[in-house]
């Protein structure tokens, strides 16, 4: 970057008035008329005439001076588009603070702000989530206490009735397809349905138990599909192993499949071991004599 007072010869606190006279008497100096087929001369010439553009123009000094000191401003004829650049301050002015602390928001402030307006509306949404669940909840067990009475009072179509809106409200509550099960299985007959439902509290709960698996068992049984009533009571004497109940169906069904009569009798001796009463017929009067 040229160094503009030093080609015309001057310090950089010089004022208007002597970069003038500097100018008009290099000009004169170095000027194309005077000083023909001399192009070191001709060359000084530019050199003067863009120094004296410059600091003759305060706003172009302004940045001029500022690039002396930081490279990284430029003047105005290589700023990018934009606003036009504001005037060097002027020092007969005297400096007016416009800050007012009352309209003042630090950046920290506006960030604290938006988090907490953030957290507000998280708020609202896992209240009203909370909330929505509970009352479902709450819905729910109020149709679940109904089909218990019902049930009792074997009012069994109005029961199930009850339950399926217990369901619609909460749908992952295992006592309500358990207790739909058993009433389809031991009052409506209808195995298919209840083994369903068995087959659900199984697969999307925690509870499954021996109980539930004997259950399903049963309406195997009555369906005449012995294979997936011997798995089915597999599972439950695995879990309950001294249910002398759940040895005993497990028999039934290995008598349907055509299993071995000896492996049979033993599943209804360890029935009767453990306490079950065996039903009189003539198979189990067999095997326990």
């Amino acid at each position: 970057m040229n160094n503009y007072y030093q080609i015309l010869g001057l310090s950089p606190q010089a004022d208007q008035a002597n970069i003038k006279a500097a100018f008009k008497k290099l000009a004169l100096m170095y000027h194309p008329d005077r000083n023909p087929d001399n192009p070191q001369a001709e060359e000084k010439f530019k050199q003067i005439n863009e120094a004296y553009t410059v600091l003759s123009d305060p706003s172009k000094r302004f940045f001029y001076d500022q690039q002396r000191k930081n490279p990284v401003v430029h003047p105005p004829s290589y700023r990018h588009k934009g606003p036009p650049a504001p005037p060097p301050p002027d020092p007969n002015i005297p400096y007016e603070n416009t800050y007012d602390p009352a309209n003042y928001v630090s950046a920290q402030m506006k960030r604290r702000l938006n988090w907490m307006v953030l957290g507000f509306v998280i708020l609202i949404l896992v209240g009203g989530w909370a909330t929505n669940r509970y009352m479902n909840y709450v819905t729910a067990q109020k149709y679940y206490q109904e089909a218990q009475k019902l049930y009792a009072s074997q009012s069994y179509l109005l029961a199930i009735t009850r339950l399926n809106l217990a369901m619609a409200y909460n749908p992952r509550n295992a006592q309500l397809y358990t207790l739909r099960g058993d009433i389809n299985r031991l009052h409506r007959y209808n195995y298919y349905d209840a083994s369903e439902d068995y087959q659900w509290v199984l697969e999307n709960t925690q509870q499954k138990t021996g109980s539930i698996y004997n259950r399903l068992g049963l309406c195997y049984l009555k369906m005449y599909e012995p294979s997936d009533a011997i798995k089915a009571f597999e599972e439950a004497i695995q879990l309950s192993p001294d249910s002398g109940g759940f040895y005993y169906h497990y028999g039934e069904a290995l008598a349907m499949a055509g299993a071995n009569p000896d492996k049979v009798c033993s599943q209804w001796k360890k029935a009767q071991i453990l306490g079950f009463f065996l039903p009189e017929s003539v198979n189990h009067k067999k095997c326990v004599e």
